[in-house]
């Protein structure tokens, strides 16, 4: 809801509870996708370094998961975003 209103500092707080409620229940499938949903937010916000680093912890999660869907997935978002830092140079 707040990343659709580009209320990034609400879905900063938001996306950081959830990371910690996650953790804390050691369900590392839904702090995978939570961390992948963080990523997007920074990608909308164009913070191409900060969405790397989030898909890279989401992907290293799903590895772990052996999870090749979203494993795939982010590994093509992380594809996506160095294609366009690199047209932008």
């Amino acid at each position: 809801m707040y990343t659709q209103e580009k209320n990034w500092e609400k879905a900063k707080e938001h996306f950081e509870t959830g990371v910690r409620m996650w953790t804390k229940y050691k369900n590392k499938y839904w702090l995978a996708f939570t961390i992948g949903e963080y990523a997007n937010m920074f990608f909308k916000m164009r913070d191409y370094k900060k969405a790397v680093e989030k898909f890279k912890e989401a992907l290293a999660i799903y590895t772990e998961l052996k999870s090749v869907i979203h494993k795939k997935r982010i590994e093509n978002k992380i594809l996506e975003i160095e294609g366009l830092v690199k047209t932008n140079r």
